[in-house]
Order: C-alpha cells, then sequence, then structure tokens
C-alpha cells in the first residue's frame, strides 16, 4: 500500500502543477496502528481557492490515481496554504521527522 501511496503523492504533485498551476509540497501521514493515512497538500496558490474548490481540485486527481478500495483508506486529505499549515501540529511532526 506504501508504494500506491507514494505514487499518488508524486502523481499530485505533478497534476496540481501542469494542470492547475498549483506548486504543491504534499505529505502522508500514516495515521497508526491502522492503515489509513492523512494526506497534506500544502501551497500558497490554494490562496486563491476556497476551501471547497482546494478538495474537489485534489480528490479528482485522487480518483485518476486510486481505486475505490485504495481510496477508503485516505482518512482526510488537508489542502492549506504555508501560513495555515504553521498551524497543523501533526503535519510539524511530520515535517520534522523527515527532516
Amino acid at each position: 500500500m506504501k508504494a500506491a501511496f507514494d505514487s499518488l503523492r508524486d502523481g499530485l504533485v505533478r497534476t496540481l502543477r501542469a494542470d492547475y498551476g498549483i506548486q504543491a509540497e504534499v505529505c502522508v501521514l500514516p495515521l497508526r496502528p491502522t492503515k489509513v493515512v492523512r494526506f497534506y497538500a500544502i501551497s500558497d496558490d490554494f490562496e486563491r481557492l476556497r476551501h471547497a474548490e482546494r478538495q474537489n481540485v485534489v480528490w479528482r486527481i485522487v480518483k485518476r490515481f486510486l481505486g475505490a478500495d485504495d481510496r477508503r483508506l485516505i482518512g482526510s486529505i488537508v489542502t492549506c496554504t504555508i501560513e495555515e499549515a504553521e498551524d497543523e501540529e501533526d503535519l510539524q511532526k511530520l515535517r520534522k521527522r523527515v527532516k
């Protein structure tokens, strides 16, 4: 499953840039002890979009890359600007682990 989520992460970055002009950082946070994950898509380019628009764009891309069974393992996708991401405690922990 990790490979599918890594592929999705890379696909989100490429497709957001190519199709929507959004330069995004995408992170995946496993929600242990489950198999569920949380995705973070972070970009100041999201500033021009309302929350619902951000979510629609990202979920549209997810549906291209993952089947329904795999999509069930996505607990949530957080779409935020860099400033908004500073308030996401889980994301700050994840970024520290990655560095």
